[in-house]
């Protein structure tokens, strides 16, 4: 799934309340705003469980918290794993993630663009502060949604391990968000994008 450029208060591209789950793989997020408060691409007030991975997250701003996922309220859960950040911001401020609220647990694998607020509890296996190698030109790239992809040398290339290319179930990853082989190679990328 692609989420371009939606507008709201809080959550510009998904806000999730009370009790609600939110499981999100293969996708992208760019261009979102949340033009009153936290959460460009996603905002979370709920008690549930969440998690989101093998997305990428571009260029979503927000006025407050995190740019690219923000929970503010609710206490809920969230596992990141695999996912990719890049140019998100808070009032021009590099801003990915803001964990207000709740418990956040880093699966490992990430890709930050920059500092900005912990995408869950940081793991050795992710990487930050680098350019992530995205190419911010959204095209179908042979898909049939818009996607962003990867530049020869990004860091997220071959950094899952197989152990790792997993779906929240434990399922292998086979297709990534345009429905393509994933791995293409000896491990997966991480985002919504495999090279």
């Amino acid at each position: 799934s692609t989420f371009k450029g939606n507008s709201s208060p809080h959550g510009g591209g998904i806000q999730i309340d009370g009790t609600g789950l939110l499981r999100v793989l293969n996708s992208t997020f760019y261009t979102n705003v949340a033009s009153a408060g936290a959460g460009g691409a996603i905002e979370f007030t709920s008690s549930g469980t969440h998690d989101i991975r093998f997305s990428t997250f571009y260029a979503n701003t927000s006025t407050a918290g995190g740019a690219a996922i923000s929970s503010t309220s609710g206490g809920g859960t969230l596992t990141t794993t695999a996912n990719l950040f890049q140019g998100n911001t808070n009032s021009g401020t590099p801003a990915h993630c803001n964990a207000a609220s709740g418990t956040w647990t880093g699966g490992g694998y990430s890709v930050l663009g920059s500092t900005g607020g912990s995408c869950g509890s940081a793991g050795t296996e992710d990487v930050s502060a680098v350019s992530p190698g995205l190419n911010t030109t959204a095209a179908y790239n042979g898909g049939d949604v818009l996607n962003l992809a990867l530049s020869t040398g990004s860091p997220a290339i071959d950094l899952v391990p197989l152990s790792a290319c997993l779906d929240r179930l434990g399922s292998s990853l086979s297709t990534d968000t345009r429905n393509y082989v994933r791995p293409s190679g000896t491990k997966c990328d991480a985002g919504a994008f495999e090279y």
